[in-house]
């Protein structure tokens, strides 16, 4: 396709990130399925900043798995030539 290496990276990883949107949707679908439910959490208890924190580790912890995913066509490559 003619994309630079850096071009080629860029679009790797929105294309992860995207995935990783939907794929969370998916999880959350087949947690539930397995009985896994999300806690009864109050508005109050919503807004701390320690669940904020949780929160957001989950969020990290998903994008970097995704990119991750994104990056095994790396494996793919033929070094050698």
């Amino acid at each position: 396709f003619g994309f630079s290496t850096m071009a080629a990276a860029a679009l790797g990883n929105t294309l992860s990130d995207g995935v990783g949107v939907f794929s969370g949707g998916v999880v959350e679908d087949m947690a539930a399925k397995a009985g896994f439910e999300a806690p009864p959490l109050s508005r109050a208890q919503q807004a701390l900043p320690s669940t904020k924190r949780w929160e957001r580790a989950g969020q990290l912890l998903g994008i970097t798995v995704g990119c991750l995913i994104g990056m095994f066509p790396l494996l793919l490559i033929n070094w050698k030539d």
